[in-house]
Protein backbone atom coordinates (compact mmCIF):
# COMPACT_ATOMS: atom_id res chain seq x y z
CA UNK A 1 0.00 0.00 0.00
CA UNK A 2 1.55 3.20 -0.73
CA UNK A 3 1.10 5.39 2.28
CA UNK A 4 2.56 8.71 1.17
CA UNK A 5 -0.68 9.65 -0.23
CA UNK A 6 -2.06 9.91 3.62
CA UNK A 7 -1.96 12.40 6.17
CA UNK A 8 0.08 12.21 9.35
CA UNK A 9 -3.61 12.03 11.46
CA UNK A 10 -4.83 8.97 8.87
CA UNK A 11 -1.43 7.55 9.22
CA UNK A 12 -1.91 7.39 13.09
CA UNK A 13 -5.29 6.03 13.33
CA UNK A 14 -3.96 3.30 10.84
CA UNK A 15 -1.02 2.58 13.18
CA UNK A 16 -3.47 2.94 16.82
CA UNK A 17 -5.00 -0.05 14.56
CA UNK A 18 -2.57 -2.28 14.71
CA UNK A 19 -1.10 -1.59 18.10
CA UNK A 20 1.84 0.35 17.22
CA UNK A 21 3.54 3.15 18.14
CA UNK A 22 2.44 6.49 16.59
CA UNK A 23 5.05 9.26 17.55
CA UNK A 24 7.63 10.30 15.03
CA UNK A 25 7.44 12.05 11.68
CA UNK A 26 5.50 11.08 8.53
CA UNK A 27 8.77 9.04 7.25
CA UNK A 28 8.97 7.31 10.31
CA UNK A 29 5.09 6.62 10.81
CA UNK A 30 5.20 5.17 7.06
CA UNK A 31 8.52 2.97 7.60
CA UNK A 32 6.57 1.66 11.05
CA UNK A 33 3.46 0.56 8.58
CA UNK A 34 5.73 -0.50 5.84
CA UNK A 35 7.16 -2.86 8.99
CA UNK A 36 3.74 -3.77 10.05
CA UNK A 37 2.88 -5.09 6.99
CA UNK A 38 5.99 -7.28 5.92
CA UNK A 39 5.52 -9.00 9.64
CA UNK A 40 1.68 -9.59 9.30
CA UNK A 41 1.21 -6.77 12.04
CA UNK A 42 3.98 -8.61 13.99
CA UNK A 43 1.38 -11.51 14.89
CA UNK A 44 1.49 -15.25 14.34
CA UNK A 45 1.01 -16.49 10.71
CA UNK A 46 0.15 -19.37 8.48
CA UNK A 47 4.10 -19.74 8.11
CA UNK A 48 4.21 -20.41 11.56
CA UNK A 49 6.56 -17.80 12.23
CA UNK A 50 6.47 -16.29 15.51
CA UNK A 51 6.94 -12.30 15.97
CA UNK A 52 8.41 -10.75 19.00
CA UNK A 53 8.67 -7.52 20.61
CA UNK A 54 10.33 -5.10 23.43
CA UNK A 55 10.68 -2.15 24.95
CA UNK A 56 14.32 -1.23 25.58
CA UNK A 57 15.27 1.59 27.95
CA UNK A 58 18.23 3.43 26.93
CA UNK A 59 21.19 3.61 28.45
CA UNK A 60 22.17 7.23 28.46
CA UNK A 61 18.54 8.68 29.50
CA UNK A 62 16.15 7.47 32.04
CA UNK A 63 13.21 8.46 29.59
CA UNK A 64 13.88 7.44 26.47
CA UNK A 65 13.16 3.67 25.10
CA UNK A 66 13.05 2.10 21.93
CA UNK A 67 10.86 -0.83 20.63
CA UNK A 68 12.05 -3.64 19.17
CA UNK A 69 10.91 -6.83 17.08
CA UNK A 70 11.82 -9.37 15.68
CA UNK A 71 9.97 -12.04 13.15
CA UNK A 72 11.53 -15.95 13.51
CA UNK A 73 11.00 -19.09 11.65
CA UNK A 74 9.48 -21.49 13.99
CA UNK A 75 11.63 -24.28 12.08
CA UNK A 76 14.48 -23.24 11.89
CA UNK A 77 14.99 -20.09 14.59
CA UNK A 78 16.01 -17.93 11.91
CA UNK A 79 15.20 -14.39 11.81
CA UNK A 80 13.53 -13.73 9.37
CA UNK A 81 13.08 -9.87 10.21
CA UNK A 82 13.92 -6.81 12.38
CA UNK A 83 13.00 -3.46 13.12
CA UNK A 84 14.10 -1.07 16.09
CA UNK A 85 13.14 2.82 16.22
CA UNK A 86 16.62 3.80 16.56
CA UNK A 87 18.61 5.23 13.94
CA UNK A 88 20.20 2.22 13.35
CA UNK A 89 17.54 0.37 13.75
CA UNK A 90 15.93 0.47 10.32
CA UNK A 91 14.05 -2.15 8.41
CA UNK A 92 13.79 -5.18 7.81
CA UNK A 93 17.31 -6.43 8.57
CA UNK A 94 17.81 -3.89 11.36
CA UNK A 95 21.06 -5.02 13.06
CA UNK A 96 21.13 -2.26 16.51
CA UNK A 97 22.00 -2.75 19.85
CA UNK A 98 18.38 -3.05 20.96
CA UNK A 99 17.50 -5.93 18.74
CA UNK A 100 21.02 -7.44 20.09
CA UNK A 101 19.16 -7.32 23.66
CA UNK A 102 15.91 -8.70 22.78
CA UNK A 103 17.67 -11.70 21.35
CA UNK A 104 19.46 -11.91 24.08
CA UNK A 105 16.57 -12.19 26.43
CA UNK A 106 15.32 -14.66 23.99
CA UNK A 107 18.38 -16.88 24.52
CA UNK A 108 18.47 -16.54 28.24
CA UNK A 109 14.36 -17.67 28.53
CA UNK A 110 14.90 -20.84 26.25
CA UNK A 111 18.18 -21.54 28.39
CA UNK A 112 16.80 -21.03 31.90
CA UNK A 113 13.12 -20.08 31.37
CA UNK A 114 13.15 -17.63 33.72
CA UNK A 115 12.82 -13.74 32.50
CA UNK A 116 15.78 -12.09 34.46
CA UNK A 117 14.35 -8.07 35.85
CA UNK A 118 17.34 -6.45 36.61
CA UNK A 119 17.16 -2.75 37.39
CA UNK A 120 19.70 -0.77 35.91
CA UNK A 121 21.86 2.25 37.65
CA UNK A 122 20.10 5.06 35.43
CA UNK A 123 16.57 3.16 36.59
CA UNK A 124 17.18 3.51 39.94
CA UNK A 125 17.36 7.03 42.15
CA UNK A 126 20.37 8.79 41.53
CA UNK A 127 22.27 7.90 44.33
CA UNK A 128 25.98 8.80 42.89
CA UNK A 129 25.83 12.32 43.74
CA UNK A 130 24.30 12.24 47.23
CA UNK A 131 26.16 13.90 49.72
CA UNK A 132 28.12 11.66 52.39
CA UNK A 133 26.48 11.66 55.74
CA UNK A 134 28.76 12.80 58.65
CA UNK A 135 28.50 11.70 62.14
CA UNK A 136 28.27 14.94 64.42
CA UNK A 137 28.16 14.52 68.40
CA UNK A 138 26.20 17.33 69.44
CA UNK A 139 25.96 16.62 73.00
CA UNK A 140 27.57 19.45 75.43
CA UNK A 141 30.87 18.67 76.64
CA UNK A 142 32.49 18.82 79.79
CA UNK A 143 34.51 21.96 80.78
CA UNK A 144 37.56 19.60 81.95
CA UNK A 145 37.70 17.99 77.86
CA UNK A 146 37.62 21.48 76.27
CA UNK A 147 40.82 22.69 74.65
CA UNK A 148 41.24 26.43 75.84
CA UNK A 149 44.41 27.30 73.56
CA UNK A 150 44.52 30.62 72.50
CA UNK A 151 45.68 32.14 69.14
CA UNK A 152 46.68 35.86 69.29
CA UNK A 153 47.02 37.56 65.84
CA UNK A 154 48.22 40.97 65.04
CA UNK A 155 50.31 41.49 68.36
CA UNK A 156 52.65 44.18 68.32
CA UNK A 157 55.35 42.16 70.28
CA UNK A 158 58.24 45.08 70.82
CA UNK A 159 55.95 48.05 71.08
CA UNK A 160 58.24 51.48 71.76
CA UNK A 161 57.40 53.37 74.48
CA UNK A 162 58.38 57.08 73.74
CA UNK A 163 57.77 59.51 77.20
CA UNK A 164 57.67 63.48 76.71
CA UNK A 165 61.55 63.68 77.73
CA UNK A 166 62.42 61.26 75.01
CA UNK A 167 60.49 62.61 72.70
CA UNK A 168 62.17 66.27 72.90
CA UNK A 169 65.49 64.29 73.07
CA UNK A 170 64.82 62.96 69.49
CA UNK A 171 63.72 66.05 68.10
CA UNK A 172 66.65 68.08 69.93
CA UNK A 173 69.08 65.27 68.59
CA UNK A 174 67.96 65.37 64.99
CA UNK A 175 68.05 69.02 64.60
CA UNK A 176 69.80 68.48 61.57
CA UNK A 177 67.50 65.93 59.50
CA UNK A 178 69.16 64.23 56.71
CA UNK A 179 73.06 65.64 58.44
CA UNK A 180 72.14 63.05 61.30
CA UNK A 181 72.30 59.35 61.56
CA UNK A 182 69.88 59.29 64.51
CA UNK A 183 67.01 61.21 62.67
CA UNK A 184 67.38 58.01 59.85
CA UNK A 185 67.66 55.86 62.64
CA UNK A 186 64.09 56.60 64.24
CA UNK A 187 62.05 57.13 60.75
CA UNK A 188 62.87 53.85 59.80
CA UNK A 189 60.65 52.24 61.78
CA UNK A 190 57.81 54.73 62.03
CA UNK A 191 55.15 56.32 59.79
CA UNK A 192 56.20 59.56 58.92
CA UNK A 193 54.05 62.65 57.85
CA UNK A 194 54.83 62.66 54.46
CA UNK A 195 53.66 58.95 53.98
CA UNK A 196 50.71 59.72 55.79
CA UNK A 197 48.23 60.19 52.83
CA UNK A 198 48.97 57.55 50.55
CA UNK A 199 48.34 55.20 53.59
CA UNK A 200 44.72 57.19 54.20
CA UNK A 201 44.05 56.32 50.73
CA UNK A 202 44.98 52.78 50.32
CA UNK A 203 42.72 50.50 49.04
CA UNK A 204 41.95 46.60 50.00
CA UNK A 205 42.69 45.68 46.17
CA UNK A 206 46.38 46.37 47.10
CA UNK A 207 48.85 43.94 48.21
CA UNK A 208 48.86 45.15 51.85
CA UNK A 209 52.00 43.20 52.82
CA UNK A 210 54.00 44.54 49.58
CA UNK A 211 52.80 48.04 50.56
CA UNK A 212 53.81 47.52 54.30
CA UNK A 213 57.57 46.44 53.14
CA UNK A 214 57.86 49.28 51.02
CA UNK A 215 56.88 51.63 54.23
CA UNK A 216 59.90 50.14 56.12
CA UNK A 217 62.76 49.34 53.16
CA UNK A 218 63.11 52.59 51.46
CA UNK A 219 64.38 52.10 48.40
CA UNK A 220 66.52 54.23 46.56
CA UNK A 221 64.60 56.20 43.55
CA UNK A 222 66.62 57.22 40.48
CA UNK A 223 65.18 60.07 38.54
CA UNK A 224 65.19 63.90 37.61
CA UNK A 225 62.98 65.04 40.15
CA UNK A 226 64.44 63.09 42.80
CA UNK A 227 68.13 64.47 41.97
CA UNK A 228 66.08 68.20 42.30
CA UNK A 229 65.34 67.07 45.36
CA UNK A 230 69.02 66.16 46.25
CA UNK A 231 69.68 69.39 45.59
CA UNK A 232 66.89 70.88 47.25
CA UNK A 233 69.00 70.86 50.35
CA UNK A 234 70.28 74.24 49.41
CA UNK A 235 67.08 75.09 47.37
CA UNK A 236 65.53 74.32 50.82
CA UNK A 237 67.76 76.87 52.90
CA UNK A 238 67.50 79.59 49.63
CA UNK A 239 63.78 79.64 50.11
CA UNK A 240 63.61 79.24 54.01
CA UNK A 241 65.34 82.86 53.45
CA UNK A 242 63.08 84.02 51.30
CA UNK A 243 60.29 82.96 53.24
CA UNK A 244 61.59 84.94 56.08
CA UNK A 245 62.16 88.46 54.49
CA UNK A 246 58.69 87.74 52.41
CA UNK A 247 56.96 86.96 56.19
CA UNK A 248 59.30 89.10 58.65
CA UNK A 249 59.62 86.12 60.95
CA UNK A 250 62.97 84.32 61.69
CA UNK A 251 62.28 80.74 61.19
CA UNK A 252 63.62 77.99 63.77
CA UNK A 253 64.90 74.79 62.26
CA UNK A 254 63.79 71.35 64.44
CA UNK A 255 64.15 67.98 64.30
CA UNK A 256 62.20 64.97 64.35
CA UNK A 257 58.85 65.36 66.04
CA UNK A 258 57.86 61.97 67.76
CA UNK A 259 54.07 61.61 68.89
CA UNK A 260 53.97 60.27 72.57
CA UNK A 261 50.48 59.28 72.37
CA UNK A 262 51.26 57.55 68.75
CA UNK A 263 54.58 56.71 69.05
CA UNK A 264 54.62 55.15 66.05
CA UNK A 265 53.85 57.97 63.89
CA UNK A 266 56.69 60.66 63.60
CA UNK A 267 57.11 64.38 61.46
CA UNK A 268 59.77 66.46 60.71
CA UNK A 269 58.60 69.87 59.68
CA UNK A 270 61.12 72.27 57.84
CA UNK A 271 60.76 74.64 60.33
CA UNK A 272 59.36 76.39 63.31
CA UNK A 273 57.32 79.89 62.98
CA UNK A 274 56.24 82.64 65.82
CA UNK A 275 52.07 82.86 66.78
CA UNK A 276 52.19 78.10 67.11
CA UNK A 277 52.97 78.07 63.47
CA UNK A 278 55.14 75.60 61.58
CA UNK A 279 56.48 75.85 58.12
CA UNK A 280 56.82 73.46 55.37
CA UNK A 281 58.64 74.02 52.08
CA UNK A 282 57.79 72.70 48.76
CA UNK A 283 59.94 73.23 46.02
CA UNK A 284 58.05 71.22 43.18
CA UNK A 285 60.31 70.59 40.15
CA UNK A 286 57.51 69.93 37.41
CA UNK A 287 57.24 73.74 37.63
CA UNK A 288 60.59 75.08 38.83
CA UNK A 289 60.68 77.53 35.90
CA UNK A 290 56.93 78.39 35.87
CA UNK A 291 54.28 81.08 38.21
CA UNK A 292 52.55 79.22 40.35
CA UNK A 293 48.43 78.62 40.16
CA UNK A 294 46.45 76.13 40.27
CA UNK A 295 46.62 75.39 36.85
CA UNK A 296 50.19 73.95 36.59
CA UNK A 297 50.09 72.89 40.25
CA UNK A 298 47.65 70.25 41.28
CA UNK A 299 47.70 70.65 45.20
CA UNK A 300 46.13 73.83 44.85
CA UNK A 301 42.48 75.12 44.13
CA UNK A 302 41.16 78.87 44.20
CA UNK A 303 39.00 79.77 46.97
CA UNK A 304 37.31 83.19 46.20
CA UNK A 305 40.69 85.33 45.79
CA UNK A 306 42.92 82.95 47.64
CA UNK A 307 44.66 80.03 46.86
CA UNK A 308 44.77 77.15 49.28
CA UNK A 309 45.69 73.60 49.23
CA UNK A 310 43.27 70.88 48.20
CA UNK A 311 42.20 69.07 51.50
CA UNK A 312 42.56 65.67 49.02
CA UNK A 313 46.03 66.22 48.37
CA UNK A 314 48.88 64.33 50.39
CA UNK A 315 50.34 67.43 51.52
CA UNK A 316 46.91 67.95 53.11
CA UNK A 317 47.56 64.83 55.51
CA UNK A 318 51.36 65.83 55.69
CA UNK A 319 50.97 69.09 57.33
CA UNK A 320 48.00 67.83 59.28
CA UNK A 321 49.78 65.04 60.81
CA UNK A 322 52.91 67.29 61.54
CA UNK A 323 50.28 69.56 63.56
CA UNK A 324 49.30 66.77 65.97
CA UNK A 325 52.55 65.57 66.47
CA UNK A 326 54.04 69.09 67.21
CA UNK A 327 50.88 69.98 68.82
CA UNK A 328 50.38 73.87 67.00
CA UNK A 329 47.51 75.27 65.33
CA UNK A 330 48.87 76.46 61.77
CA UNK A 331 51.45 75.86 58.82
CA UNK A 332 52.59 78.45 56.38
CA UNK A 333 53.14 75.81 53.33
CA UNK A 334 55.91 78.05 51.49
CA UNK A 335 56.30 76.80 47.64
CA UNK A 336 59.17 78.48 46.07
CA UNK A 337 60.32 78.12 42.38
CA UNK A 338 62.97 79.64 40.55
CA UNK A 339 60.41 82.87 39.46
CA UNK A 340 57.94 83.08 41.79
CA UNK A 341 57.05 82.00 45.47
CA UNK A 342 53.62 81.69 47.68
CA UNK A 343 52.97 81.60 51.23
CA UNK A 344 49.77 79.23 51.92
CA UNK A 345 48.36 79.12 55.64
CA UNK A 346 46.84 75.70 56.19
CA UNK A 347 44.82 75.19 59.46
CA UNK A 348 44.79 72.65 62.76
CA UNK A 349 41.65 70.52 61.40
CA UNK A 350 40.83 67.92 64.23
Amino acid sequence: MDYGQKKIAELKIELKKRGAKVTGKKEKLIERLNDYDRNNNFKPNKNNNSNLSSQVHSENTKSLTYFASIAICNESGCIIQSVCDCIAGKGPKAICKNVSVLCYAIFKFREQNVWLIKHTPIQKKQVWHAPKKNKLDVSPQKAENLSYEISEYNVCKKRKEVTTDSAKEIEKTTKNQTKTKLWFTERSFRVTASRVGEICKFTAKKDQEKYAQNLICNKKIVSTAFEWGLRMGSMETTAIESCEGKAGKKVERCGLYVSVQYPFIGASPDGLLEDNKILEVKCPYSIKDEIIGVNNYSHLEHNLEYLQLKKTSNYYYQIQTQLLVTGRDCCDLFIWTNVDEKIINVYRND
